[in-house]
């Protein structure tokens, strides 16, 4: 009896492990919607495509950072650039310039004290991090729990 307990659990663990694990035709990604980044970020970005997003890490407290890669869908125009650097000049606490100047990058956390961005819950603790060149439509979104 004890022997079919345990080969019952197993498979029934079996099954659950492997349609859980599998089935991602229903995930989407926290920030592959625009208009959401766009209101984090304070700036209104083009329309993009998610190409990829992948955990990096996790940790047994929950602790977890993602990256996700996004492609705007056309080259945005100048005034787009013009808004990204108004925002590091407006001595914004969350934008600034790196790697010389040759990307802009955003970053937020929030929890513990610190205020969540309009819309999102103050509960968790979360950050992110938004990477956009001067050049190409390629932008790498960090994301996680702290």
């Amino acid at each position: 009896m004890k022997r079919i307990f345990k080969c019952l659990f197993a498979v029934v663990m079996s099954v659950i492990c492997i349609t859980s694990c599998n089935d991602k035709s229903a995930y989407e990604p926290p920030y592959a919607n625009v208009e959401r980044l766009s209101r984090i970020t304070g700036v209104e970005l083009p329309e993009y495509t998610v190409i990829s997003d992948s955990l990096v890490w996790r940790n047994w407290m929950g602790d977890s950072e993602s990256i996700m890669i996004i492609e705007f869908k056309e080259q945005p125009a100048e005034a787009f650039y013009a808004s990204l650097d108004s925002m590091v000049v407006s001595d914004s606490q969350y934008w600034s310039t790196i790697n010389n100047g040759a990307s802009w990058w955003f970053h937020r956390s929030w929890g513990n004290g610190y205020p969540a961005p309009e819309g999102e819950d103050p509960k968790y603790d979360d950050y992110i991090e938004v990477e956009i060149p001067r050049e190409g439509k390629t932008v790498k979104v960090t994301y996680g729990m702290w």
